[in-house]
């Protein structure tokens, strides 16, 4: 039997930054809307061809998808808080660009890949095809599961 699951359901990955430090992500799955705002940001016709500019995949993917951080410090020390647009569900560009200029934006932007309408079962090195060390994608909980 083919399940249809509910979309917008929300998962968290962590990225373990050292033996003490760890970084907490929360995400929504992308609707087909944001994924279709993605593909036509993203794709250009270059010379008669068809190109995904992966980068700004990435961008836009964290932009639509990211709704909560934790383990990130401002240089002042505190708390680092995602910036959202007025009214919208989405990252300002100016807290996008920040985030992939923070020490650990390389994992982030291997995570960004991978966002979608499904949620991803690990987070995959694009060379070697194996999980990414210090990474992991922990899903949400089932529906009429209860907690203990």
């Amino acid at each position: 039997m083919i399940t249809v699951q509910p979309m917008g359901r929300e998962y968290s990955i962590t990225i373990k930054a050292s033996a003490k430090e760890k970084l907490i992500l929360k995400f929504r799955q992308l609707t087909y809307f944001e994924r279709n705002k993605v593909a036509s940001a993203s794709t250009r016709y270059m010379q008669g061809n068809l190109s995904l500019d992966v980068g700004l995949s990435c961008f836009y993917n964290l932009k639509y998808a990211l709704k909560e951080v934790k383990g990130l410090s401002n240089e002042d020390g505190k708390p680092y808080k995602l910036e959202f647009e007025q009214g919208i569900d989405e990252l300002t560009d100016k807290c996008v660009n920040e985030l992939l200029a923070c020490p650990l934006s390389d994992k982030l932007l291997y995570i960004a890949s991978e966002l979608g309408a499904n949620i991803p079962e690990a987070i995959l090195d694009p060379v070697s095809g194996k999980p990414i060390e210090g990474v992991e994608v922990i899903p949400p909980k089932k529906s009429g599961t209860k907690k203990k």
